[in-house]
């Protein structure tokens, strides 16, 4: 947002602000990979998909919040949250190759949970299609601002329930 309202916020503030939010999703990711007893939050590239989610979430609130207040948003904030729409749907797609060393076995059964157990309907229907697929294919074809906000909207709500489902699926197998 405050990349969208740069007139407001100088360049300097942003490029401090945009640096340390990648480094906070760095080390959530770093924090999730201590839980030796959850091997779904242990996965490889969890930093960097944690990355690709602050990217969406950044440009999901920005593209809501500059499309409400009727200002432009600018081709810079589109092509980052793009970035990020394309680099969690490539995490997204690759989610079952990406057990942790040596904990495959549980890492599959936690990942069975999320993507074809009893949490699938939300993920595959909201996190997936109405949170990465819809917000990436009309990003660029939608100029109205309310279309865009609600691409915004779809995209933040699409990153919420899959970070509850994340949750929920890793402490839904007993520590073992």
């Amino acid at each position: 947002l405050a990349g969208g309202l740069h007139g407001f916020v100088g360049n300097a503030v942003l490029a401090l602000l945009i640096p340390l939010a990648g480094l906070t999703a760095c080390y959530t990711g770093w924090l999730f990979a201590q839980a030796k007893g959850r091997p779904l939050w242990m996965r490889r590239g969890l930093w960097l998909q944690l990355v690709f989610q602050a990217l969406i979430a950044g440009g999901g609130i920005a593209v809501l919040g500059l499309a409400l207040l009727g200002q432009p948003v600018s081709r810079g904030v589109l092509v980052l949250f793009e970035l990020g729409l394309m680099g969690h749907l490539a995490f997204q797609l690759a989610g079952g190759f990406l057990s942790p060393a040596g904990r495959e076995r549980e890492y599959r059964a936690a990942h069975r949970l999320m993507e074809h157990g009893p949490y699938a309907l939300r993920y595959w229907l909201v996190a997936f299609v109405a949170g990465v697929v819809l917000p990436s294919a009309f990003l660029w074809l939608v100029t109205a601002p309310v279309l865009l906000a609600g691409l915004g909207l779809l995209a933040l709500i699409g990153l919420a329930v899959e970070e509850a489902l994340l949750v929920r699926a890793g402490q839904a197998l007993p520590i073992g």
